[in-house]
């Protein structure tokens, strides 16, 4: 991971890789307005190795409005996400 140079640009590398994951889970789920998201799978697709890496990616994806997120308690249903494009 890269180090906070203060301009919050950490992790953005980390990201844009997990953009680009979403992105392809919202092709292969054929453009829906809202696609379910397992976190285990999303993190080997991004290649993000711990939970808290992955937690720090969603909530930046959130703070750049590239998704909206809805998270999911239950496992057999996963998280809802939205990808905002403008």
């Amino acid at each position: 991971m890269q180090p906070d140079n203060g301009s919050g640009e950490q992790g953005c590398s980390e990201d844009a890789h997990d953009f680009s994951c979403n992105s392809a889970e919202f092709k292969n789920q054929s453009f829906p307005l809202n696609i379910r998201i397992n976190r285990r799978e999303l993190m080997i697709c991004s290649k993000i190795g711990s939970s808290s890496t992955y937690h720090m990616a969603i909530k930046n994806l959130l703070n750049f409005r590239y998704i909206t997120y809805l998270p999911s308690y239950n496992p057999y249903q996963g998280s809802c996400i939205k990808l905002l494009y403008s």
